[in-house]
């Protein structure tokens, strides 16, 4: 139960309190008085986000109060709350919500005193209150509003949620499957190319630097040859007649002579001697070089022919012998994808076995809700006799649709006003009086299965009067004895059954000496004061003492 709606800042609501009590709360109110502030103060209590800010013109910052008494929650209810929620005992006894707006339109809500966002504010209000409005009437002729209706009724709900874990699932999966079977079809083009890019590639057996690393053997390998050549005529310049061996032979000869001679010119001799020995070494060194060298003429060529090729790739690709590598390792993943049939298959076995999943969870729910269908319609056309639509029959068609969230049926509400009559659309024959019985109707009947215990009616009792209107207010009452309910009305029929009424209305206030300002109230009224409402209703813009007594009549008639 809503206890109490505290507004602040609000539209046209400077500071206003107000005391709900159990049973039927209505509000009442000249048109244009500021009935719906009302309303959209608990909206937004409940986290909606309102279209215009509600923030008063000229305020800096605003908030709504709700204090909600969870006593009478089922255990299942209260079990289904947030920890934030329930006390430390686990048990849900009290409630209080503050949702908070400033000037620039940033909000702030608090649970029972604890910081919370808008997501879980909604989640916890929609289990605790439901509102009915104008839209609701609008949402009757729309056919998804009709399956959502039908399922809160069957009451499967772990059913339709596994089951819609399991289509979103298999969406993914199909989803997955298409984009793959996709890529392939894309690829393929390029896949006689790229085989012939990676047999070229992986041909040229690349490594990292090969470029260099046949430049310099080839070079190495090219330069033997003129080594060679070099190093024999070394060797003759040496060793051959006239050489520098013979030569050196003969200054011999000449320096023994002149050691004879002059005994002084030994340590030149000596010198001469030492590079003498020198030159025979170094004779020596040049012949077991020059016996060393290997020229493969055939190694070369091939190093030539190697170091061309890999020439010639880089020319047709336009890439060095590193970017070479690179291309073939995304050529070779590049073919592993186009090649994934396995893949495709095992993804194409699995989507097989979850559709046989999901047609077993469709038939499953349609078998729940074709039982449901015939119990709800019997459930309407009872209600229906209630607010003077006895002729009435009420038929939930069900007729397979294509597969979705919520399984493959499509579901409609249809309606027959007059005995006699085929059943037929509500969007095709039912006026804005009908539509406010039905939906009133389908809120009693989906009350005790649903676990909400506040209900809020925005003018459900729109386009009716006199004995309907009266019907409807019976009906709305008798909703009452097991929910709270508040009801925004204009009929005297359904406030005259209120337990308690509430007058809105505006009046101005003075803020300064220059300036006025409209402001409304909300007030509780009582005896004379619910007289004269009543009476307003019936009468009014003049109140007279005829309609003041059958404002009296209405308050104490029974029927």
């Amino acid at each position: 139960m809503l206890s109490e709606l505290h507004i602040e800042n609000f539209a046209l609501v400077d500071r206003q309190s107000i005391s709900f009590g159990p049973g039927l709360n209505v509000i009442s109110g000249e048109t244009g008085s500021g009935k719906s502030i009302v309303l959209s103060a608990i909206q937004f209590l409940l986290g909606e986000k309102l279209k215009t800010s509600p923030l008063r013109a000229g305020a800096e910052h605003g908030e709504v109060q709700g204090l909600f008494q969870l006593d009478h929650l089922s255990p299942a209810a209260c079990a289904a709350l947030p920890d934030i929620v329930r006390d430390d005992d686990g048990a849900a006894r009290e409630l209080s919500v503050v949702r908070s707006l400033n000037k620039s339109g940033k909000n702030k809500v608090f649970l029972n005193g604890r910081l919370a966002n808008v997501g879980l504010l909604e989640e916890v209000m929609a289990r605790l209150v439901n509102i009915c409005g104008q839209n609701h009437h609008v949402r009757l002729l729309d056919q998804r509003y009709h399956l959502e209706t039908l399922d809160g009724f069957v009451g499967h709900t772990a059913q339709l949620s596994e089951f819609r874990g399991q289509f979103e699932q298999w969406r993914e999966l199909s989803r997955t499957l298409s984009e793959i079977e996709r890529s392939v079809s894309e690829h393929r083009a390029r896949e006689e190319q790229l085989r012939e890019t990676v047999n070229e590639l992986e041909a040229a057996r690349l490594t990292p630097g090969l470029r260099a690393e046949l430049e310099n053997r080839v070079r190495t390998l090219g330069n033997a040859e003129r080594v060679t050549e070099a190093s024999q005529r070394a060797t003759s310049a040496i060793s051959e007649e006239g050489g520098v061996s013979g030569q050196m032979q003969r200054l011999q000869v000449e320096v023994s002579e002149i050691e004879k001679l002059d005994p002084s010119f030994s340590s030149v001799a000596q010198n001469f001697a030492s590079a003498r020995r020198e030159l025979r070494e170094f004779e020596f060194a040049l012949q077991r070089y020059v016996s060393q060298l290997n020229i493969d003429d055939e190694r070369l060529a091939a190093l030539r022919e190697q170091l061309a090729e890999v020439a010639r790739l880089e020319r047709k690709y336009r890439r060095n012998d590193s970017e070479l590598i690179e291309l073939l390792a995304e050529s070779r993943a590049f073919l592993s994808e186009v090649g994934g049939a396995d893949r495709v298959q095992a993804l194409r076995s699995e989507l097989k076995t979850l559709e046989g999943v999901l047609a077993e969870g469709v038939q499953r729910l349609r078998t729940a809700r074709l039982a449901g269908a015939k119990k709800l319609a019997r459930a309407v056309e009872t209600g229906l006799a209630d607010v003077a639509m006895s002729g009435s029959s009420f038929k939930v068609d069900l007729v397979e649709a294509s597969l979705g969230v919520s399984g493959a049926d499509r579901v409609e509400f249809l309606l027959s006003s007059n005995k006699g009559e085929p059943p037929r659309a509500l969007r095709e024959i039912a006026s804005g009086g009908e539509l406010s019985r039905i939906l009133l109707v389908l809120k009693q009947v989906l009350s005790d299965r649903t676990g909400v215990n506040i209900l809020v009616f925005d003018e459900v009792d729109s386009g009716i009067s006199g004995a309907v209107a009266r019907a409807v207010g019976k009906k709305l009452k008798a909703l009452a004895s097991s929910s709270q309910v508040i009801c925004v009305t204009h009929l005297p029929q359904v406030a005259s059954l209120a337990d308690h009424h509430f007058l809105v209305g505006k009046h101005s206030i003075r803020e300064s000496s220059r300036v006025e300002r409209t402001v409304t109230q909300i007030s509780p009224i009582e005896g004379d004061g619910r007289v004269d409402e009543i009476a307003r209703m019936l009468a009014g813009y003049k109140v007279t003492a005829a309609a003041r007594e059958s404002a009296r009549e209405l308050l104490t008639s029974k029927e």
